[in-house]
Protein backbone atom coordinates (compact mmCIF):
# COMPACT_ATOMS: atom_id res chain seq x y z
CA UNK A 1 0.00 0.00 0.00
CA UNK A 2 1.14 3.56 -1.04
CA UNK A 3 0.61 6.44 1.16
CA UNK A 4 2.30 9.86 0.36
CA UNK A 5 2.17 13.16 1.49
CA UNK A 6 1.26 16.30 -0.49
CA UNK A 7 2.27 19.86 0.55
CA UNK A 8 1.09 22.72 -1.90
CA UNK A 9 1.89 26.23 -1.26
CA UNK A 10 -0.83 29.01 -1.29
CA UNK A 11 -1.02 30.12 -4.84
CA UNK A 12 1.01 27.27 -6.39
CA UNK A 13 0.19 23.93 -8.07
CA UNK A 14 1.51 20.63 -7.73
CA UNK A 15 1.45 20.69 -11.50
CA UNK A 16 0.30 18.04 -13.55
CA UNK A 17 0.59 14.27 -12.41
CA UNK A 18 -0.64 10.58 -14.14
CA UNK A 19 -1.84 8.62 -11.73
CA UNK A 20 -1.00 4.99 -12.67
CA UNK A 21 -2.87 3.04 -10.80
CA UNK A 22 -6.51 4.71 -8.79
CA UNK A 23 -5.54 6.86 -5.47
CA UNK A 24 -7.86 7.91 -2.73
CA UNK A 25 -7.07 11.51 -1.62
CA UNK A 26 -7.94 13.65 1.36
CA UNK A 27 -7.14 17.33 2.58
CA UNK A 28 -5.34 16.95 5.68
CA UNK A 29 -5.58 20.81 5.80
CA UNK A 30 -5.77 24.23 3.43
CA UNK A 31 -8.25 24.53 0.57
CA UNK A 32 -8.07 24.36 -3.12
CA UNK A 33 -8.77 23.39 -6.68
CA UNK A 34 -8.74 19.72 -8.10
CA UNK A 35 -8.73 18.89 -11.49
CA UNK A 36 -9.26 14.99 -12.23
CA UNK A 37 -9.19 14.57 -15.93
CA UNK A 38 -11.56 17.44 -17.80
CA UNK A 39 -13.39 17.94 -14.38
CA UNK A 40 -12.77 20.50 -11.43
CA UNK A 41 -14.31 21.01 -7.76
CA UNK A 42 -12.81 23.33 -4.90
CA UNK A 43 -12.03 21.27 -2.07
CA UNK A 44 -11.23 21.97 1.64
CA UNK A 45 -10.27 20.73 5.06
CA UNK A 46 -11.52 17.05 5.21
CA UNK A 47 -12.90 16.55 2.18
CA UNK A 48 -11.72 13.21 -0.34
CA UNK A 49 -11.66 12.59 -3.66
CA UNK A 50 -10.43 9.66 -5.83
CA UNK A 51 -8.24 9.66 -9.13
CA UNK A 52 -9.13 6.55 -11.10
CA UNK A 53 -6.24 4.87 -13.02
CA UNK A 54 -4.44 6.82 -15.51
CA UNK A 55 -6.25 9.93 -15.21
CA UNK A 56 -4.11 13.53 -14.81
CA UNK A 57 -4.44 15.23 -11.75
CA UNK A 58 -3.61 18.78 -10.49
CA UNK A 59 -3.77 20.84 -6.82
CA UNK A 60 -4.01 24.66 -7.00
CA UNK A 61 -3.37 25.94 -3.16
CA UNK A 62 -5.96 28.74 -1.91
CA UNK A 63 -4.59 28.23 1.39
CA UNK A 64 -1.06 26.25 2.21
CA UNK A 65 -2.37 22.72 2.00
CA UNK A 66 -1.44 19.32 2.95
CA UNK A 67 -3.10 16.52 1.22
CA UNK A 68 -2.91 12.65 1.70
CA UNK A 69 -2.46 9.73 -0.68
CA UNK A 70 -3.47 5.92 -0.54
CA UNK A 71 -3.55 3.44 -3.13
CA UNK A 72 -3.31 -0.33 -2.95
Amino acid sequence: MRHDQIRVVRGRESGPVREVGSSVFQVFDGSGRVTVGDQSWSVSRGDMFVVPSWNWRRIEAETDSVLFAFSA
